[in-house]
């Protein structure tokens, strides 16, 4: 028996997606902006077939490459006429997809076979084919994902391969793929600062506002209280670091054991750091001692000998790549910058030999990115380095495009890392803090960063960031599984606060006021806010803080680049996290979150003024299987930590939102994956699941459940922490919680002390029961039984509504349940003349006719009928939705036509690749 999954392996859905040969020619390719000097590394012309690839031609006759048999894996491989890739800055071609299917299409680059190695290097980048027509990439060869070593000095191989075609419900036939010939070129930076304006104040300059960064100045100590403090505290820790330091012993510090394991370097860098900090920082108690600067320099040459220079290089690293590349050379460059003046040229140099030899220029995408940008940046600043200064630079700056796959911010603020995990709260959070400091130390200088970046920037802070930060308390939704913890809010709110020095003025209000707010709302973050400030921003903060108060505003935003939701109130902040076959269910690395199995299988959190209710403790002590808004089996999962991100399994999830309504939808199933691994899972429990976010709550429905799996089947309605108020009541009497279950038949009103009521409809039976783990928690349960088939729910999450009121609410609530079943869930808010429809393939529902699976919301308002629908699949070229009635087109996006009926209008909307993007309309009567 292999432990963690179901033993009764479902059968692979029958579905056929190529049923005929593909057309013998396709469109000519538009026009390419291909630079004059490029080298052809793939001709069509001459490999007229390869493994899976056959010769086909556009119109007007270009050869071109035609993906054979894309129902199966292929991978096709081609000699390199070129093996030194560094000549060149992109690696070039198109791609033709006949129609959105959402498969992946990855482009490598390999080396040679390294004698043991699992694999041969190789350099990779993914495409999901979520498009129909021609699309011309140029990628950057410094962002690809580099596996198992080598460079791009050793390229043998070009490869190709592609999966993930099988789509089942919502897949289009026919979505055969071409590829134009390959081409490796040079392109010329935008980015193209004047050396010679680079002089030596310049980069002197520099590197004073980047100790501003770290410590601030001598200005800022005197004339802020804080800052002095702050003075004082980097000090007294520098000192207990220098205390505990050990000279003339096998290691610097006595647990720090084994220097070839990249962690314990980091901690001795690290530490030197926390040393030259109190040495540096004026009011510090160890300011300018001189026996300190004596031992930080020998701690620096003890590294260099012993863990991180010359020999290491020779020998080669082991364990975690992230310390060596990022963890150790962080905390190496920020030392020497402090103490840069009691040093001479060449022992910066020979300090930072490991440094530049494993991070010579930026590589890999968003957060490491933009760590190793800090490196190499600071490294040649230190080393007066001016032409490998204006190229690291150049390099970082290509994380500034919005992408529409994979790692990066998408322009509807999503942002995804290590492929499919979303992650703001994770390594977003990096990113910002990191790159705000690169902006601060460049701004107004020759090197300074483009206006369009530097807008992006503050785009990526109130648009990306700040939706999901809720009176100080970032949303674990977002932060993959870094799950553990609360400090991610303070030091996003430390890096906007740190963007207001290079910020307009209207930016900063926005920015100021969003800040404020979450201090007004949550003093004790107010307070930890302060200790993550240098002190160069502690008079932003107390300019803040002296400001009136700023109130919480309220929103429902969708963010279908990483399948989440959020709405916020003054009241409470509710969160939707579901995966779909683009988003990873969980993630799982490095010992972290090994039970955080479902975290995207339609998780809702819902935090009201009981900020911590989902704190650091809330994941090791909570029952994994018991997330809140989850549809789940009892079957025991195996606890493992493995570079694991599983995606969904199907493409159906998105929302549509208008600001202050938001109708989401999924569709959720758990077919076999990483099965038969022992930390795969594998059931053929499905599942459909709606959620409507308005004013008062959110209604919560299930339709479709259905199970062959012999095991108990239920929907978890809320898992919070018991508090000494956390009593219970059903329908006015008081509920006694017991560790066994408690059965609750047909409640209308579920009321909690802290939290506030749950509304039922009709004969639902809820389960209660106390989970004694920490600090107990309490779990309402809606139990769907074992094999079920068909089975659904309905319920509403009330926050912050009293007993009395939600009774009364629930004598006649104004959000209607029309229709939940597995082709489409309706719903109403009748006072607010808000309709939500979740279509989950094509049907109609009263007025309301739509030929694609989609979700919809129309609200009814002085202007007309505001419409707001999406690609729910992210895999239709248009949509197309057909309203019953005399209307007309009147405010429309630029996706949007209409056209006149018998019956009504019919309005078409363009989705070709616009990954889920909410269109919006209006229709008003046609007089």
């Amino acid at each position: 028996m292999i432990i963690g999954h179901s033993n009764n392996i479902p059968p692979k859905p029958k579905f056929h997606l190529f049923k005929g040969a593909p057309p013998s020619v396709v469109p000519d390719m538009p026009a390419w902006d291909l630079p004059k000097s490029k080298t052809t590394i793939v001709d069509f012309a001459k490999d007229e077939s390869t493994g899976g690839i056959r010769l086909a031609h556009t119109e007007n006759n270009t050869p071109i490459g035609l993906w054979l048999d894309p129902n199966d894996y292929r991978n096709v491989m081609w000699h390199s006429s070129v093996q030194d890739f560094t000549k060149y800055s992109h690696i070039e071609f198109m791609l033709y997809s006949e129609n959105p299917s959402g498969a992946r299409f990855t482009f490598e680059l390999r080396g040679k076979w390294q004698g043991n190695k699992e694999e041969p290097p190789y350099f990779r980048y993914e495409i999901i084919l979520n498009w129909k027509g021609w699309r011309a990439y140029a990628l950057d060869l410094t962002t690809l994902d580099a596996h198992w070593g080598g460079d791009m000095h050793d390229i043998h191989f070009v490869g190709l391969h592609a999966t993930r075609w099988e789509n089942e419900i919502y897949a289009i036939p026919g979505s055969y793929i071409y590829l134009s010939n390959v081409y490796l070129t040079h392109r010329k930076s935008h980015y193209q600062p004047k050396a010679s304006a680079v002089t030596a104040d310049v980069l002197e300059a520099i590197k004073d506002k980047w100790v501003d960064t770290l410590i601030g100045s001598k200005a800022h100590v005197e004339q802020h209280e804080s800052a002095r403090a702050y003075a004082e505290r980097v000090g007294e820790h520098g000192i207990r670091m220098w205390q505990s330091m050990q000279k003339d012993q096998p290691t610097l510090w006595a647990d720090a054991i084994d220097m070839r394991q990249g962690h314990f370097i980091q901690l001795l860098t690290e530490r030197l750091f926390y040393m030259a900090r109190a040495w540096a920082s004026y009011g510090s108690p160890a300011y300018q001692n001189a026996d300190m600067l004596k031992d930080i320099h020998y701690g620096l040459e003890w590294v260099y000998q012993n863990a991180y220079g010359e020999e290491m290089v020779r020998l080669g690293k082991t364990g975690n790549w992230w310390q060596w590349h990022i963890g150790i050379p962080l905390a190496l460059t920020k030392c020497l910058l402090l103490i840069r003046h009691t040093l001479t040229p060449e022992q910066i140099t020979h300090f930072l030999y490991a440094a530049d030899a494993l991070d010579p220029y930026p590589f890999m995408t968003e957060a490491n990115r933009i760590w190793i940008s800090y490196v190499c940046i600071l490294s040649s600043l230190l080393q007066d380095d001016v032409p490998r200064l204006i190229e690291s630079v150049r390099r970082m700056q290509t994380v500034f495009k919005y992408v529409e796959h994979g790692d990066g911010f998408y322009e509807d603020g999503s942002f995804i890392q290590h492929t499919n995990s979303p992650y703001i709260g994770g390594y977003g959070t990096c990113y910002l803090e990191n790159i705000v400091d690169i902006f601060y130390a460049l701004d107004k200088t020759p090197l300074a960063i483009c206006e369009a970046y530097r807008k992006m920037l503050m785009h990526h802070f109130t648009d990306a960031f700040a939706p999901f930060i809720y009176k100080g308390i970032t949303q674990k939704s977002v932060s993959g599984r870094g799950v553990l913890g609360d400090s991610k809010a303070a030091r996003q709110a430390s890096a906007g606060l740190r963007l207001l020095p290079i910020a307009k003025k209207a930016e900063q209000k926005e920015i100021f006021s969003m800040i404020k707010a979450w201090c007004d709302a949550n003093p004790p973050f107010a307070k930890e806010l302060l200790t993550h400030l240098p002190p160069a921003i502690i008079p932003y903060y107390e300019s803040m803080m002296a400001a009136k108060p700023m109130p919480i505003v309220a929103f429902a935003r969708v963010f279908n680049g990483m399948d989440r939701t959020v709405t916020q109130s003054p009241l409470y902040c509710a969160t939707l996290a579901f995966s779909t076959m683009r988003t990873a269910r969980y993630e799982s690395i490095n010992e972290e979150n090994k039970r955080g199995w479902y975290q995207g299988e339609g998780s809702l959190c819902v935090m009201t003024d009981d900020l911590y209710t989902y704190d650091g403790n809330y994941y090791r002590h909570a029952n994994p299987y018991a997330f809140p808004g989850t549809t789940v089996t009892d079957v025991k999962r195996a606890e493992e930590s493995v570079v694991f991100m599983p995606s969904g399994t199907y493409a159906f999830g998105g929302g549509v939102h208008d600001g202050t309504f938001a109708m989401a939808g999924t569709h959720i199933g758990f077919y076999a994956f990483n099965f038969p691994w022992h930390y795969g899972f594998s059931s053929d429990l499905d599942l459909k699941k709606s959620w409507f976010f308005f004013d008062e709550g959110i209604l919560c429905l299930g339709s479709g459940i259905t199970c062959t799996d012999n095991q108990m089947v239920y929907t978890t309605i809320d898992n919070r922490k018991c508090h000494k108020n956390y009593t219970l009541s059903v329908d006015g009497k008081t509920l006694t919680l017991r560790t066994s279950a408690t059965t609750i038949t047909s409640p209308t009103v579920i009321h909690h002390a802290v939290f506030g009521s749950y509304g039922f409809f009709g004969d639902t039976t809820v389960k209660c029961h106390k989970n004694t783990a920490g600090e107990g928690f309490y779990e309402l349960r809606i139990e769907h039984g074992k094999r079920p088939e068909n089975e659904g729910y309905a319920y509403l999450m009330l926050p912050c509504m009293d007993e009395a009121k939600a009774t009364e609410y629930m004598q006649n609530p104004p959000v209607k349940i029309l229709k939940n079943t597995p082709e489409q869930s309706v719903v109403c808010h009748q006072t607010a003349k808000v309709m939500g429809y979740t279509f989950f393939e094509a049907g109609e529902y009263d007025a309301v006719k739509v030929e694609n699976p989609c979700i919809l919301m129309t609200h009814e308002t002085k202007k007309g009928l505001v419409c707001n629908v999406s690609d729910a699949t992210h895999m239709f070229t248009t949509l197309t939705l057909h309203f019953a009635g005399a209307y007309r087109l009147a405010e429309h996006d630029d996706t949007v036509t209409a056209t006149k009926t018998q019956e009504g209008i019919t309005i078409t909307i363009n989705t070709n690749g616009t990954i889920g993007k909410v269109n919006t309309f209006v229709l008003t009567p046609d007089a």
